[in-house]
């Protein structure tokens, strides 16, 4: 028996699509029956975090009706196929100081992960969830992954996630939040690995002075494919969104990267800031860049900027005559880009291994394309 998903990483509305920029579909093939997965690490959890009975249906069901039609689904199939769940609730006022950690592992014992993680937080609560995937072997695993995020009135979340798996892997990663008054989610992804990439959230401003932000790292080698679809819809007044991706694109990956600010009647003095910084090691590979702004709202500030180029000769030659190699100073170059968001992680032994994963898929396409560039 197999377990069929046909997910979307659609736009909220279709633009001109010569390009075919307005969606992609990941058509998934699974067993019926997935073995459970358990993490590798795991920072101790207080008992009390974890959402029991009616209280977690309840925020499954108002989740799912929060969203547009690409996340329902997504919901929907992660609620009846996950083999993976943690589910988080903070008291009123408390303050989880230190990151709550969880990894997971792919390999030839546990080649399939679809992961769920629901996090709702209290009035004036704060937490901070750190999600690592990795692979151990060469299989061709699979990895989904859904995470659902209400935050309420003037509460922080801070939820990070670490994708770092081998080059053969299919990976699928969505975000759906929504954000009370005064409340934030603060995302950072670093999505470095895996074949076949899917990745976005769909974020919703719902209450006055909410705010939102994503930073994004990806690194394109090879024939990789990354498909991005990132949504920020704005309905209280002053709520504000800022969504930051910075990336490498290399050999004859391709990368979508969908940004899209929706400002829906009733949020006067919303403001909105879309980002994407991607730097082009090969002409070879092909990028395609689709920010958006949605406006329905007359008092709203919304912003889009795109630095896309080559690294700079002139930043070659200075670190190349301060004794560096040309691969080396490549290196460098680009590690910098990501470091500025990275180097918040709040693990040092995962901040390692994440420099570690840039520099090995860095070195063989780097010394294969030193002609090119």
């Amino acid at each position: 028996m197999k377990t069929v998903m046909n997910y979307k990483n659609q736009l909220p509305v279709n633009t001109w699509n010569h390009l075919n920029v307005n969606q992609s579909t990941l058509e998934l093939t699974l067993p019926k029956t997935l073995l459970p997965v358990t993490p590798f690490t795991q920072t101790p959890i207080p008992d009390q975090l974890y959402l029991k009975g009616e209280e977690l249906y309840e925020f499954k069901m108002q989740s799912s009706s929060f969203y547009g039609k690409n996340a329902k689904e997504l919901i929907d199939f992660m609620n009846q196929t996950a083999n993976a769940t943690l589910s988080v609730h903070t008291k009123p006022g408390e303050i989880i100081s230190s990151p709550i950690h969880l990894g997971y592992n792919i390999d030839e014992t546990n080649p399939y992960l679809l992961d769920e993680t629901n996090i709702l937080t209290e009035e004036d609560s704060e937490i901070t969830i750190l999600l690592d995937y990795q692979s151990t072997s060469d299989v061709a695993g699979v990895h989904g992954s859904i995470t659902n995020i209400y935050a309420k009135k003037n509460s922080r979340i801070h939820l990070i996630q670490v994708q770092l798996l081998n080059d053969q892997s299919l990976h699928f990663n969505q975000i759906v939040g929504y954000v009370d008054e005064g409340a934030s989610i603060d995302v950072t992804q670093i999505e470095l690995g895996a074949n076949k990439n899917f990745v976005g959230s769909e974020v919703i401003l719902g209450s006055d002075s909410s705010s939102y932000e994503n930073q994004t790292i990806y690194l394109g080698t090879g024939k990789q494919e990354i498909d991005m679809n990132y949504l920020a819809k704005h309905l209280g007044k002053h709520s504000k969104s800022k969504m930051i991706a910075k990336g490498s694109l290399d050999d004859e990956s391709r990368k979508i990267f969908r940004a899209t600010i929706d400002f829906k009647r009733g949020c006067s003095y919303a403001t909105g800031e879309e980002l994407e910084e991607t730097l082009l090691l090969s002409p070879n590979i092909k990028n395609k860049s689709v920010p958006l702004i949605l406006c329905e709202e007359d008092n709203v500030s919304g912003a889009h900027a795109a630095n896309i180029g080559n690294l700079k000769e002139s930043q070659m030659f200075y670190l190349m005559s301060r004794g560096l190699t040309e691969e080396e100073s490549k290196q460098l170059l680009i590690r910098s880009r990501f470091e500025s968001i990275y180097s918040h992680i709040p693990n040092e032994l995962l901040k390692e291994k994440i420099e570690s994963y840039i520099s090995d898929k860095l070195t063989p396409s780097m010394i294969s394309n030193k002609s090119e560039i």
